[in-house]
């Protein structure tokens, strides 16, 4: 007899809305039952006699457990009526009519079966998570119900699920809402004062110990579980300490959901969070993170980030605690915090990279995915992002007035191997290269975790062209894979591999051609991951596109002057914000022209040389903008040498001409002249020295910053003013002035100062006032000088100065130049030029 749960007594309801309305949304809180209950009940509906049931599940271990449990409910075997379908495992055959499967299997049958015709019903359960698989299944699922399929049911089923919006996309669909979980669970906040993750769930876990029952701790990822584990086994050996994760076996996965005839501490990623009844767990411990997958479109990588969870998903997990009997959950953190979580985590489709999607829609037949009736539909910058990687691998292409790429025969080829397209690019090189086996290697080793991981190689004798290579021997068995690799992990590869071959031996290729084919896969799949190393620093490198690459130090590849960072993620410990290429593969200038000769170009341009310090010639064969050739050696062009000189000093312009003597006081000059003969319209020329197109007149002929800066800068500059404001500035502002003496005497200007007049005081004998310019709104500032040519006194009132100071500067420096004049009346003396000119007076 199966064991009532709150979902039952509202199956009658779900049935009826079915029976009138092609979709359902279903709300039930977590364990209300509605994995295990709602889509079995469905198999006797009339609209369902003689066809399957697909219901998707976001996990695979939760795909898996919910058709067993639904099986054993049916009193059936599982694989018989009830089956599952998950990647590298399916346990169903003729007889199944409900077939639980992962929500990516989905696509793939469409490729194979776009009408589905023998299915009655599609549902999709634990919508909530928002997987990009599952927001394509909803979109292709009611596309096929509009146009084709309209006795088609779509269901979509969530425990935390805003219902309006889905409700809308399905046409003002019924909703049944399930109010009621199975058991209650009781939700304490206790914040850890600890810093790092691990250290806070082993505070959880040491209070969660004091109650009864097993436990589940929710941690973000393997490492976090690990080191809690090895605590545990340490300081609790008397408890099964067990980890819960995707990339584990069915049968490690199994061990930990399955009673123990000890107590039992599990510790699990987000695997848990939904359609997973853990039977024993009575205590949820959660620490509130969760590893999530982001896609940097601009710079093309994936990249795993710590976050916070979601309210959402804190409810879910919180439910864990009371599936089979009242329950306890644990939170990590204050209720004051609980608050400010988002209420949802962020659809993938807004942060993962949808190559695989726009994919899958061109191999269906759609036209442009941006007028793709999505639930809620990406940004087209990152719509247009995906496309521009698929026409660079050459699984789509742009047809003359189409408006949109249409799917190549490759492409088709590479949709319908369920791998990344990348991956499906180089199984399809490898295939027209006659080795089907190393691609289907290569691929599935690039689908999982590394086997290696992070192990340092500071080894010279180690280096080598490839990080694939060793990789590889462990999947062919060489090498030594009891101690390099996990063998679970490579068991999962390499039946990953046989799938791709659509073979069950082993996967064998002739290794004779491995160290020549594998540059050109690594090509194929990642074209705009080539990498140019410094010269300077071997681990570091330039990619196309400008991206700054830091090669691990666990990688072989130390030596090629080129490579393909395969493996490329964001590393938080750089400073320059270069990415991590963790694995590698050299590549040769005959491999690139041979894979991409039709993205290599020549060009020759003028570029300033900052080592030579000087314009040159520079011609060069790119990859994109990538040079895999240069020289310098041609010959310059003088009108591109100007622009390409003038770029350069634009910038530094302002600051040159502030160096130079003669430019600097034409600019204070006209500083002056700005600010006293307003009704002149002088023209500020720092716009046109840093933007104009005069640097180029300045730069002709030249090839250096030397040869600028040695060029006439004054005449220059004075040339960017039209004649009448020449002229002005001649008369108005003058360089020198002529003096008592006759003499013509320079003007030192500067920028916001009074101009000075430095002058011998022989030489202003019969001036009785102060010099002007600027129409006489600017005195001078004159200093007065020895015969020696020492300050004597400043002024701007000459007038003063000789009533008031001149007969004590005569008193105190007559005696020191006895030869010079030195008149009682210096307004009736005759100013002297040039040394001694009368007697002493």
């Amino acid at each position: 007899m199966l064991t009532p749960l709150p979902v039952d007594s509202h199956l009658p309801q779900i049935a009826a809305s079915l029976a009138a309305n092609p979709s359902l949304v279903v709300v039930a809180e977590p364990g209300a039952g509605k994995t295990t209950r709602v889509a079995p009940s469905l198999l006797d509906q009339p609209w369902s006699v003689g066809k399957r049931i697909l219901m998707l599940q976001p996990r695979r271990i939760a795909a898996r457990n919910s058709a067993a449990r639904i099986a054993e409910e049916r009193g059936g075997r599982l694989g018989d009526e009830i089956g599952y379908h998950v990647r590298l495992d399916r346990k169903a055959g003729p007889a199944t009519r409900l077939l639980v499967m992962t929500e990516g299997i989905l696509a793939r049958q469409l490729l194979a079966d776009p009408y589905l015709d023998d299915v009655a019903a599609i549902v999709l359960d634990e919508f909530h998570e928002r997987s990009i698989h599952v927001d394509l299944a909803l979109a292709l699922s009611r596309e096929l119900q509009q146009a084709i399929r309209p006795d088609l049911r779509l269901i979509v089923m969530s425990a935390t699920l805003d219902a309006g919006p889905i409700q809308s996309y399905l046409g003002g669909c019924p909703l049944a809402d399930i109010a009621g979980r199975t058991y209650p669970v009781d939700v304490r906040y206790a914040p850890s004062s600890a810093q790092w993750i691990p250290d806070q769930a082993i505070d959880g876990i040491q209070l969660a110990l004091q109650e009864e029952g097993d436990v589940l701790c929710f941690l973000p990822g393997a490492p976090e579980i690990r080191r809690v584990q090895q605590w545990l086994e340490t300081r609790h050996p008397e408890i099964a300490a067990l980890p819960l994760y995707g990339a584990l076996t069915p049968q490690e996965q199994q061990l930990a959901i399955r009673r123990q005839s000890r107590r039992r501490v599990i510790l699990s990623t987000n695997v848990a969070e939904t359609s997973l009844t853990i039977e024993g767990v009575r205590i949820v411990v959660d620490t509130g993170y969760a590893r999530v997958a982001r896609y940097d479109p601009r710079r093309g990588l994936d990249n795993l980030s710590l976050e916070r969870i979601s309210q959402a998903s804190a409810t879910q997990r919180a439910g864990r605690a009371g599936r089979t009997e009242p329950g306890i959950c644990i939170r990590l953190w204050s209720a004051k915090q609980q608050v400010t979580l988002a209420a949802h985590a962020e659809a993938e489709i807004h942060r993962v990279d949808l190559a695989p999607t726009l994919l899958t829609l061109a191999a269906l037949g759609w036209g442009d995915p941006r007028k793709f009736a999505f639930f809620q539909p990406p940004a087209p910058a990152t719509i247009d992002r995906g496309w521009s990687l698929l026409e660079r691998l050459g699984l789509v292409r742009q047809l003359p007035n189409a408006a949109a790429p249409e799917v190549t025969a490759m492409g088709k080829q590479a949709a319908a191997m369920g791998v990344h397209p990348r991956l499906g690019r180089m199984l399809v090189a490898a295939k027209s290269a006659g080795q089907p086996a190393l691609g289907a290697a290569v691929a599935a080793l690039l689908s999982e975790p590394d086997l290696l991981g992070s192990q340092r190689n500071d080894s010279a004798d180690h280096h080598g062209p490839s990080d694939l290579a060793p990789r590889l021997a462990l999947i062919a068995g060489h090498g030594r894979a009891s101690a390099d690799a996990d063998a679970a992990a490579l068991a999962r590869i390499r039946q990953l591999a046989r799938e791709l071959l659509s073979g069950d031996g082993p996967v064998k290729w002739d290794t004779q051609v491995e160290d020549a084919l594998l540059p050109r896969l690594a090509l194929a799949a990642y074209p705009d991951r080539i990498c140019l190393r410094r010269e300077t620093d071997r681990f570091a490198a330039r990619m196309i596109g400008g991206l700054g690459v830091r090669l691990s130090p666990s990688s072989r590849v130390q030596q090629s002057p080129f490579y393909v960072a395969v493996e490329l993620r964001d590393d938080d410990r750089a400073t320059k914000r270069e990415a991590m290429a963790t694995i590698a593969q050299a590549v040769s200038l005959e491999d690139i022209h041979s894979v991409l000769p039709h993205r290599i170009r020549s060009q020759r341009e003028m570029v300033y040389d900052s080592v030579k310090d000087r314009v040159v010639a520079r011609q060069q064969l790119l990859v994109d903008d990538l040079p895999l050739q240069s020289s310098d050696d041609g010959p310059i062009d003088p009108e591109a040498a100007a622009l390409c000189l003038a770029a350069i000093i634009r910038p530094k312009l302002q600051a040159m001409l502030e160096a130079n003597e003669a430019a600097a006081q034409v600019l204070a000059r006209l500083d002056l002249a700005r600010k006293h003969l307003t009704d002149l319209d002088w023209p500020d020329l720092t716009t046109e020295i840093e933007a104009g197109d005069s640097a180029i007149t300045l730069c002709h002929g030249k090839r250096s910053l030397a040869d600028v800066t040695a060029a006439d800068l004054k005449g220059w500059l004075l040339g960017l003013l039209p004649w009448n404001l020449q002229q002005a500035l001649v008369r108005e502002i003058p360089e020198a002035l002529t003096v008592p003496s006759g003499r013509q005497v320079k003007v030192d200007y500067s920028i916001g100062k009074q101009p000075i007049l430095p002058v011998r005081l022989q030489e202003m004998f019969g001036c009785k006032t102060t010099p002007t310019i600027a129409r006489g709104r600017v005195p001078m500032l004159i200093h007065l000088l020895s015969p020696g040519y020492k300050p004597v006194q400043v002024t701007q009132d000459l007038a003063s100065f000789w009533a008031n100071t001149y007969q004590q500067v005569r008193k105190d420096l007559r005696a020191r130049y006895p030869k010079h004049a030195w008149p009682e009346d210096p307004h009736g003396a005759a100013a002297v030029a040039r040394g001694p000119s009368q007697k002493r007076i």
